[in-house]
């Protein structure tokens, strides 16, 4: 027998009365999946505006894994993922940014400077002929 809020709840199985409250429960929903991705890149730049780098990288790999489409997030994790260490994953995301937007000369400035700092310097100078093409 449960007493939920004055009610008895006889013969219920366990995992009806263990569900979370609705409120609680991830949606399926795309616009309420979009609305969450959101909430998670915000919290990612507010942590990035504290110094709480490692926080900021969770919170827009969390957005991303919300929304796989959500090119800021990619862009903040192609810098972030170097000031937490781990430049393999940076040079990997910048490549994505620019896949996935060629017009956008910071984007390849990022990736052509990722790639220098590598010792790719050969692939550094197209990546910045790519930057210069794309500014106009």
């Amino acid at each position: 027998m449960w007493r939920v809020g004055g009610i008895v709840l006889l013969g219920l199985p366990w995992t009806i009365a263990a569900q979370p409250p609705e409120k609680d429960r991830p949606s399926s929903d795309p616009s309420s999946r979009q609305v969450e991705a959101q909430k998670r890149y915000a919290a990612g730049v507010l942590a990035v505006k504290r110094g709480l780098f490692l926080d900021a990288v969770r919170a827009f790999e969390e957005c991303l894994r919300l929304d796989p489409e959500a090119l800021p997030a990619r862009r903040q994790l192609a810098q972030h993922y170097l000031t937490v260490g781990r430049p393999d994953d940076a040079l990997a995301m910048a490549r994505q940014v620019t896949e996935r937007d060629p017009a956008d000369p910071d984007a390849w400035h990022t990736y052509a400077q990722l790639l220098h700092d590598s010792g790719r310097h050969a692939d550094a100078r197209d990546g910045r002929a790519q930057a210069a093409y794309a500014a106009g």
